[in-house]
């Protein structure tokens, strides 16, 4: 497997095997088994897309994935689901649990966010006030420190009713 970056916990293909309830042996014979290895690490909620599985004789498998970036958490101040989210630049959300609280600090925080994410982690926020904040965060971290920046705060839902590239943050 792609080596993964120290942001991914280092287990990753136990926790594929695991997440996807994949048998501990598969053989190669089967024509699905590529198919099969390719479904389970694009679920995985570190994992991008774009899987690519090889396999070869002696019995051998190469699995080729890109894996999703943190650049935020979204502090989320309200409701059932609040505290705070990791996402990617695209808003998808990373699992929380991967993050000690040492780590959580060293990102930007998106904040005036009062709804948490429509799904579970790997799975787009639902809110393009979200991505928004998200990549702008992407474009300021070269002077994050620098600028002394502390936060991105999202319009509210009454200041968004216009088109996303036009909102103000």
């Amino acid at each position: 497997v792609t080596p993964p970056p120290h942001w991914v916990p280092h287990d990753v293909v136990e926790q594929v095997v695991k997440r996807a309830g994949l048998p501990p042996e598969m053989s190669l014979l089967d024509a699905d088994v590529t198919k099969q290895i390719a479904i389970a690490f694009e679920r995985y909620p570190w994992i991008k897309g774009n899987v690519r599985v090889r396999t070869s004789i002696p019995a051998r498998v190469e699995v080729d994935v890109e894996y999703r970036e943190p650049v935020a958490m979204v502090s989320v101040s309200k409701g059932p689901k609040s505290g705070l989210f990791p996402i990617d630049i695209d808003a998808d959300g990373l699992p929380g649990a991967d993050f000690p609280p040492s780590e959580v600090v060293k990102y930007p925080v998106i904040e005036n966010v009062t709804a948490g994410p429509l799904g579970k982690a790997g799975t787009d926020w639902g809110d393009a006030r979200i991505v928004g904040a998200a990549r702008l965060a992407v474009l300021l971290k070269p002077n994050w420190k620098e600028f002394g920046l502390k936060s991105v705060r999202v319009p509210s839902d009454q200041e968004s009713k216009g088109a996303v590239d036009e909102l103000n943050y």
